[in-house]
């Protein structure tokens, strides 16, 4: 089991726009949503059985927070939400399959 440590903007964010607030150009836009919907601030930790790829790591979260199930994907096809993006390394791992392996 690997335990996967980072806050919720590490691996997933949407991209903010200019037009709806000014808070919106901070780096943490939407951790602060993911944040308040799951009730924590700062880091998050997860534990991982098997590979972490996106699949299980998001699996994890959403065990871990059921309060997130249909924020990061769809609750139906499994597909993640538009504008949400995934990283890895400070790599964009957004069109990758969500079962490939990520990076160390």
């Amino acid at each position: 089991m690997q335990v996967i440590t980072g806050r919720l903007s590490c691996g997933i964010f949407r991209p903010c726009f200019p037009w709806r607030s000014r808070r919106c150009h901070d780096s943490g836009c939407a951790a602060t949503a993911l944040e308040g919907l799951a009730h924590v601030s700062g880091e998050v930790q997860v534990d991982v059985t098997g590979p972490a790829t996106q699949r299980s790591v998001v699996d994890a979260l959403e065990a871990k927070y059921p309060m997130l199930r249909g924020t990061i994907r769809d609750h139906v096809t499994q597909q993640r939400r538009p504008f949400l993006r995934f990283f890895a390394c400070e790599e964009d791992l957004s069109h990758e399959s969500p079962d490939a392996p990520l990076p160390d």
